[in-house]
């Protein structure tokens, strides 16, 4: 200690590094544990770590509780704050258990995500790419794909993701802002670079833009940030203690606001894929704000199913959500080959009403 009742820098980097968790430092003087971290630190702390604090007479407890499992995120900062606090918590965690030849404890966790079982818990996670705070569009994925590969620790020093990222000093939302600004042939992790900026292209063509959007212009999220080649992998995952609470609190309901802040054509619209999404969104976690659509606009039950050039499974699924003064419509795509949407005139009926018919572009656009 230095005799004074704040922590210096060097102290709150020494304190920091020890809990494995984020601690907030204002300025140079004065150091802020928010309530999150103080509710962690106080399951976790050693008892060394518990002398120090009790010798802080002025140490203050912040009102920002965002850390918290159970608080709601509203807007874009506090989303991005969010994620790149975990991100860092998370590779001082792999790394550490990567160089030592251990796998995490029973029940270890960052800000309360569960850690998955090894390898995945050893690949760079993703929990969104693109632009929290200005984006054109917002889509909703699974979970990332395949891991393996450039995306595992320990980074070697050929490593040109994990060398961006140190770049950045180990922040997240600059390490994917910088990943999407790479012009072709896309040096630095080129396959998800494409992918997403072919969600992008898919987005301006129904909103009628030229040139096409790329990544940084729209907001891609994932349910959970963890990478599997298949959804069936991660899909116990969404079954653990605490998960539902957190992708609605970080990642749904923040999806809700930033929709809100949209003045394309995606205004109050959320694009989803996949099954588990609509699932996860309508049945398995998020019932108390996650409703059907006014009768008015769109009677239940909301779905459009494939009808042109051929029938199948493919369909569409819409429902609303609302939390605060948020409200916004998910519109999930179920069918076809892995996360690609559909073409854009592709025509749908609604199940409850022979007759009514919308291309996907009306469905997205219009209902």
């Amino acid at each position: 200690m230095n005799g004074k009742d704040f922590l210096t820098p060097e102290e709150v980097k020494k304190l920091q590094d020890e809990l494995g968790i984020p601690l907030i430092l204002p300025d140079e003087e004065f150091f802020q544990l928010s309530q999150a971290m103080f509710e962690i630190f106080k399951h976790s702390a050693s008892e060394k770590l518990h002398e120090i604090i009790q010798k802080l007479p002025k140490l203050e407890i912040a009102q920002s509780n965002i850390y918290l499992p159970a608080t709601p995120i509203t807007n874009c900062q506090d989303f991005t704050k969010y994620w790149d606090a975990w991100h860092k918590v998370w590779f001082k965690k792999a790394s550490g258990w990567k160089s030592s030849g251990k796998n995490p404890v029973p029940n270890d966790q960052i800000l309360g995500w569960p850690i998955p079982k090894a390898p995945i818990w050893q690949d760079f996670p993703e929990p969104y790419w693109g632009n929290p705070c200005n984006p054109k569009a917002i889509f909703i994925n699974i979970n990332p794909g395949g891991g393996g590969g450039g995306l595992r620790l320990p980074a070697t020093p050929s490593n040109t993701l994990y060398d961006l990222y140190k770049e950045n000093k180990e922040v997240y939302s600059k390490t994917v802002t910088d990943l999407g600004k790479q012009a072709p042939p896309y040096p630095i992790y080129g396959g998800a670079v494409k992918w997403h900026n072919s969600r992008a292209a898919w987005a301006s063509g129904l909103c009628g833009v030229v040139p096409c959007w790329t990544v940084n212009d729209i907001l891609d999220l994932e349910l959970v940030p963890w990478h599997t080649a298949k959804a069936n992998d991660i899909a116990p995952y969404f079954g653990l203690p605490g998960v539902c609470a957190l992708i609605l609190n970080k990642v749904i309901i923040p999806a809700l606001y930033i929709s809100n802040t949209i003045a394309t054509c995606y205004h109050g619209n959320i694009i989803g894929k996949g099954t588990l999404v609509q699932r996860t969104i309508e049945q398995h976690c998020f019932a108390g704000i996650i409703t059907p659509p006014n009768p008015i606009q769109l009677p239940s039950p909301d779905i459009f199913v494939q009808i042109l050039p051929n029938p199948n499974n493919n369909r569409w699924h819409i429902s609303q959500g609302r939390h605060g003064n948020a409200a916004a419509k998910f519109k999930v795509f179920v069918g076809g080959a892995n996360m690609r949407l559909p073409p854009l005139n592709r025509t749908y009926e609604y199940e409850n009403s022979v007759g009514k018919r919308a291309t996907t572009q009306q469905i997205v656009k219009v209902i």
